[in-house]
């Protein structure tokens, strides 16, 4: 979060409740997972999805930040849910490693965040919390492991305390770690080269065990037995499963070879994506691993280390890309790459496995051409736990099972599937085998069903006959790919011919959003999620548009483009005219009725043209009541309507009643910089005679790249960053260069009646990043609003939301950004009200200093020093208009010495030939014997300092200056000093500056030396005034700067009179409330000293009480940003602490 004053206003911003990821793809390896809590999470670009599989909604949208290295945020490769459960007492609710929402996240660069859903810093209203990293996992970034991809995670018991935890990654191709979760650091690394880790899994059966596959067939067995050391880690043991086609190894020896060098240093499937190697422990049979390669699938035993059975893949059928097993069923489920499932049967009393069936997990119906992609499989743990409780209970012999599948595919669909399998089982042997299974089995479940309902059926026994149904139960949709253009409708006060009548486009919470696959996606902002999705084009949507409220007009084109492939669309504000542009034709301009006539062509160069928006609305006071506003959180009712008077402009129509009597406008420039303003009236398009500019308008680069248009305000940018703006009704016009790089889009932000500034935009340049601007204000540039809030993504395209109703309501920003999300940011716009906070009872600052004072003496020292040095201050003020100075005049001045003689040509003549030394005294002799004293000190002081005779000379030279002036008197003793702090025997020369007076040079060479204290107390003694401060405030740089103690420097600052600087300090190190409370005691403190001094004067008494610093009074831009920042602050305080989860009553 963060603050920027501008135009009597304190712009807020930060993240809004709605956020939509792109896709999901293949650079995040297909991570997903389930946890206890039945919360589904997976990897989408650049976050983290969580989603709730109960009611299929989104729930969190989990940004990685970027890394210090880079400005841009890594893939998500990797997700895992903690295997800790809900803590049943409610004591262990606070603390952070017994919280049964944890995830650890692992990306591209070889970080591991964990996330803890429970107790992020930001919250929304949502049932989880989004953002906010609670620890980071990861090697020293100066070595080489640091830049090492995660492949897969995994949670493994590392203690008998129900919190200790373990975390195991994978990082780049074959290095295995273990972290501590708790105190985030590395215990024990093992290097498996040249093999390529696969994956981790941890055994359902003993949760400290763990077992790492890689794609050629090495497995290692690993158990945890503390969480401390390498030494609580036992050695792993090896075993080697041999596929039993050779097709597999030859396939990967291939990939090998073709792999480049860069990808040889990356996961296992970053170098090979499509080549997938997993298993899954049995979850009730112990020892058992399910082991899948390409094209075979393998029954391993542990125990015995040996492959009990194996199966490969029928002719036609795709490669395996995942494999999840049910408990209850004893069915193994598979993902392929084309997009199906097949279902592995268990044969009865052996360790068998047979392909039962094949299923499609992308309809054919109501996808595009070609079909998405499935990228990974996953069960739901809640539901089947419920179930098997359920399972356990039973005293029917009838039972169906039921298992909820997770699909996830590149499309940005969530698919849940409903698998149902019935038939006929001995209960008791059921039962047998539900006590060899692990406690913690949350694979699958079990639904009783009485006798006259269904048939029994054993999934286990001998003779089995298993039914199997699968059935689509759920689907979330959310972002299909990747977003090239979004389009927000813009209410306006004329009608919308498509929906008849006259009425007026009322706002709706809707976004437009054009992909790169085509489709058109409108998302509901007002409920987070897609409302609908059009497949569209066949190629990339370039340009889309809102025709009112209710229609939407884009354009696309192929490789090979038309004769005259279009360049842009431009809709009215009312959806009733649009223009199109071509690259290579006349721009034309439509009437969009029920059947769109073209009006008219325009041959002009146009670079940029824009329609302008609508005038702030005044709304009728007895109408009826306002439009609902999505800040609600309400759904807007259908039949919403909303009175608003006609506006006032002269060149729109006062009148309703039919269309052709409303005319509107558009700004455009051509490629030579001339702008103007055309209108069109019903048919007719006419020039909108606007007022021009008494200056020049023309850009120096003449190319017009960007404009935003609003009666009476053309806003225009171009390929050098300037931004200019023209009032086309009074012809003023200004601009200012915004230093960054070229200006691609320019947005009005919405008005509303009260709003006090109307100049507010919204700017995108070619580098993706964007700033706000006041054009209101005095300097925009200086009251702009960077991009500080979106850390870790680059933003393609923006614009406002059009929905507030009232002033006090925030400006909500759409972002589309390049890791195909889309965000709203909201800005929030607090007027002053007040200079400077109400603290409260005096008393209980001075209470908090005796408290602050055993562990903090030099806060509390800065505090009750304070009032002190303000009243010297104040004093001092006052003394300075009754005394005067006078500095006397020496008689003997360096312009009455013919050569003349400085410090810096004294200093220069340090060496010189070896004879000078020699001839130096004969030379000195005859100068002074011809009356030259001025030539013999200059001859002397020129000695260099590292020869023996230099402090003779020095000696000499300072006796002869003393006959001649005290002017020159004083030069030589400031050389001799300097000379030997040349030779770090500074503090030799001290006492010679100190006896001709030169206490300020004096302490320089001492603060120079590093003799603070000693600098500080020779000024103390002899220095007065500006000459005292100098010395203080250097002192305080030093400790601020360079020891970083802010305290101890504002002890200094407020001692030398420096202000501002203390002031300056704070705000510099985010210390709202300690710069409010130091704004606060100068106005207290001047309001003493003024009752205290009886003014008469009225209404210098009115000015002094604006006094807060020296040259700063309550309107100064530094006091305004302070006290508004120190209003953020409290309200956020107040957020956080109403947010705040009660765990009792």
């Amino acid at each position: 979060m963060a603050t920027v004053v501008g135009g009597g206003a304190v712009v807020q911003h930060s993240s809004w409740d709605c956020a939509l990821p792109g896709p999901s793809g293949r650079s995040n390896f297909g991570c997903s997972d389930t946890g206890p809590s039945g919360l589904l999470a997976y990897g989408a670009g650049s976050s983290v999805v969580v989603v709730d599989p109960q009611s299929m909604q989104l729930l969190a949208v989990l940004p990685m930040p970027p890394p210090s290295s880079s400005p841009l945020s890594p893939f998500v490769t990797s997700v895992r849910w903690t295997p800790q459960p809900l803590p049943r007492d409610p004591l262990l609710l606070d603390d952070p490693s017994s919280s049964h929402l944890r995830l650890a996240v692992g990306d591209r660069q070889g970080r591991i965040a964990l996330f803890d859903l429970l107790r992020s810093p930001s919250s929304s209203s949502s049932t989880i919390s989004c953002g906010g990293v609670h620890h980071w996992l990861g090697f020293d970034p100066s070595s080489d492991r640091s830049r090492l991809g995660i492949q897969d995670l995994c949670w493994i018991r590392g203690g008998p305390s129900a919190s200790s935890w373990l975390i195991a990654s994978i990082h780049g191709p074959s290095l295995l770690a273990l972290w501590n979760a708790g105190a985030a650091r590395c215990i024990w690394k093992y290097n498996a080269s040249p093999d390529y880790l696969s994956c981790l899994r941890r055994d359902p059966f003993d949760q400290r065990h763990l077992c790492v596959l890689s794609l050629r067939g090495l497995l290692l067995s690993l158990r945890a037995h503390g969480d401390s050391s390498e030494d609580d880690i036992s050695l792993p043991k090896e075993h080697r499963i041999v596929p039993p086609s050779s097709d597999s190894s030859a396939e990967l020896d291939r990939l090998e070879r073709e792999a480049t060098p860069s990808n040889s240093t990356g996961p296992a499937l970053a170098a090979f994506p499509l080549y997938f190697v997993g298993f899954c422990f049995s979850p009730r049979w112990r020892h058992i691993l399910l082991v899948v390669f390409p094209r075979e699938l393998v029954v391993f035993d542990l125990h015995y280390g040996t492959a009990l059975s194996s199966a490969s893949l029928p002719r036609g059928c795709a490669k395996f890309l995942d494999c999840v097993s049910d408990p209850d069923a004893d069915l193994l489920y598979c993902a392929h790459i084309d997009g199906k499932l097949s279902i592995w049967r268990r044969q009865p009393g052996e360790q068998v496995h047979v392909l039962y069936r094949m299923e499609e997990l992308m309809p054919s119906i109501g996808t595009t051409v070609p079909s998405p992609s499935v990228l990974a499989i996953v069960l739901c743990q809640a539901e089947s736990t419920v179930q098997s409780v359920m399972k356990h209970y039973s005293s029917n012999v009838l039972v169906v099972t039921k298992t909820h599948l997770i699909s996830i595919s590149d499309d940005g669909k969530v698919w849940k599937w409903l698998l149902e399998s019935e038939g006929a089982r001995d209960h008791l042997k059921s039962m047998m085998n539900m006590i060899e299974a692990p406690d913690n089995m949350v694979d699958g479940g079990v639904e009783t069903v009485n006798d006259d309902q269904k048939h029994s059926v054993n999934l286990s026994s001998e003779n089995s006959e298993l039914s199997l149904k699968i059935s689509l139960s759920g689907q979330l949709q959310l972002l299909s790919s990747t977003v090239t253009t979004l389009a927000v409708p813009c209410p306006s006060l004329t009608a919308t011919l498509a929906r008849g009548g006259n009425n007026p486009a009322v706002a709706v919470p809707l976004i437009a959003l054009g992909t790169q696959n085509g489709t058109i996606d409108v998302v509901d902002v007002s409920a987070n999620a897609v409302a609908a999705s059009f497949c569209v084009h066949g190629s990339s949507v370039k340009g889309l548009r809102w025709l009112g409220n209710s229609r939407l007009v884009s354009f696309s084109y192929n490789q090979k483009p038309e004769r005259t492939p279009i360049r842009a669309l431009r809709a009215s504000s009312s959806g009733r005219y649009l223009l199109i542009l071509f690259r290579d034709a006349p721009v034309e301009v439509w009437a969009m009725t029920k059947s769109p006539i073209m009006l008219r062509s325009l041959a002009l160069p146009f670079t940029v043209l824009e329609w302008t928006l609508p005038t702030a609305p005044k709304p009728v006071q007895n109408g009826p009541p306002k439009q609902s506003s999505v800040f609600s959180k309400e759904p807007a009712s259908a039949a919403t309507s909303l009175t608003i008077a006609p506006p006032t402009d002269s060149k729109a129509s006062s009148t309703e009643g039919s269309g052709d009597d409303i005319s509107e406008s558009f700004a455009f420039a051509l490629v030579n910089g001339a702008v103007g303003v055309f209108e069109v009236h019903g048919r007719r398009i006419r020039d909108f005679r606007p007022k021009w500019p008494s200056s020049s308008f023309v850009s120096s680069d003449g190319l017009v790249t960007a404009m935003a248009y609003r009666l009476p305000h053309v806003v225009m940018g171009d390929r050098s960053g300037n931004i200019r703006w023209w009032d086309v009704t009074s012809g003023y016009s200004s601009s200012f260069n915004t230093h960054k790089e070229g200006i691609r889009r320019i947005k009005f932000s919405p008005v509303v009646v009260g709003d006090r500034s109307r100049g507010r935009i919204a700017v995108l340049f070619y580098d993706n990043t964007f700033s706000i601007y006041d054009l209101d204000s005095q300097d925009p540039l200086a009251n702009s609003l960077l991009q500080p809030q979106l850390p870790g993504t680059l933003v393609l395209e923006l614009d406002w939301l059009p929905l507030r109703t009232d002033k006090s309501e925030p400006l909500v920003l759409c972002i589309a950004g390049a890791d195909s999300s889309v965000r709203l940011i909201e800005i929030n716009i607090y007027m002053i009200d007040s200079v400077l906070p109400i603290v409260g009872d005096p008393a209980v600052p001075e209470l908090l200093l005796k408290v602050l004072e055993p562990y903090r003496r030099e806060e509390a020292l800065f505090w009750l020093e304070l009032p002190r040095a303000l009243y010297h201050l104040a004093d001092k003020s006052n003394k300075s208009f009754q005394v005067s100075v006078s500095v006397p005049q020496d008689k003997g001045t360096f312009t009455e010495i013919q050569t003349p003689i400085t410090e810096k040509s004294l200093l220069g003549r340090g060496s010189k030939d070896s004879e000078f030394d020699i001839n130096v005294l004969s030379i000195k002799i005859r100068l002074v014997s011809v009356g030259n004293l001025e030539a013999a000190v200059t001859l002397l002081l020129s000695t260099p300092p590292e020869g023996s005779h230099f402090y003779a000379n020095a000696l000499r030279a300072i006796a002869l200056s003393s006959a001649v002036s005290r002017s020159l008197h004083e030069l030589a003793v400031k050389v001799v000093a300097a000379n030997m702090v040349r030779t770090d025997k500074s503090l030799s020369g001290i006492h010679l500056l100190c006896a001709v007076g030169r206490f300020q040079e004096a302490c320089s060479q001492l603060q120079d030396a590093g003799c603070w204290t000693d600098a500080a107390t020779l000024a103390a003694t002899h220095l007065r005034g500006s000459d005292y401060a100098r010395v203080l405030q250097r002192w305080a740089d030093h400790i601020l700067h360079s020891q970083h103690n802010i305290w101890r420097a504002l002890i200094l600052y407020v001692a030398a009179g420096a202000f501002h600087e203390a002031l300056a300090a704070l705000r510099d190190a985010q210390l709202p409330d300690a710069a409010a409370m130091f704004l606060l005691a100068c106005q207290e403190i001047n309001a003493e000293i003024l009752s205290k001094s009886g003014d008469s004067d009225e209404s210098s008494a009115e000015q002094k009480q604006q006094f807060v610093l020296p040259g700063m009074d309550r309107q100064h831009e530094d006091v305004v940003a302070v006290s508004e920042y120190y209003g953020h602050y409290q309200r956020k305080l107040v957020h956080l602490c109403m947010d705040a989860a009660h765990l009792f009553d």
